[in-house]
């Protein structure tokens, strides 16, 4: 039998209930991502429609090359890679472990193992951030702010 002890708005059932929510959630993303799910998502159909509106919309806002920008979950090189190609330095924070060797394989791109919400104290000075993924893995406003 659990406790159900009120503490502000959250009970403590609810809290339990919420933070299972959130690791079965990351869970399920971690094993997409582990499946290799994102490796092909942006190179066909509507998802290479994605990324050439992305990749026109960069081109658009970013800062003149040869910048710093960090790539925040920038998965296997959907974009750091491209980016290097036109003389952007890139900075990839990752929390799937199979992908950090992946993205740092561009000339150009460095890739650390880190997660959105609380990223490593190694992370450099840049001159532009891309989150381009992890905000629709966070529905939480919280976890949105910690972003």
């Amino acid at each position: 039998m659990e406790a159900k002890v009120r503490r502000g708005r959250y009970s403590i059932v609810r809290l339990r209930s919420a933070v299972h929510d959130r690791l079965h959630a990351e869970s399920e993303i971690m094993e997409y991502h582990q499946r290799g799910g994102e490796r092909a998502r942006l190179a066909a159909g509507q998802g290479r429609l994605g990324f050439l509106r992305t990749w026109d919309l960069l081109s658009r806002v970013l800062p003149d090359a040869p910048a710093a920008l960090l790539d925040i979950a920038g998965a296997t090189d959907a974009y750091a890679g491209t980016l290097t190609q036109v003389s952007y330095h890139v900075q990839v924070v990752e929390p799937v472990p199979e992908h950090v060797a992946e993205a740092a394989a561009p000339p150009r791109v460095t890739a650390i193992l880190g997660n959105a919400r609380a990223l490593p104290a190694v992370v450099s000075s840049v001159d532009a951030v891309l989150l381009l993924g992890p905000l629709y893995h966070l529905p939480e406003h919280a976890d949105r702010l910690a972003v």
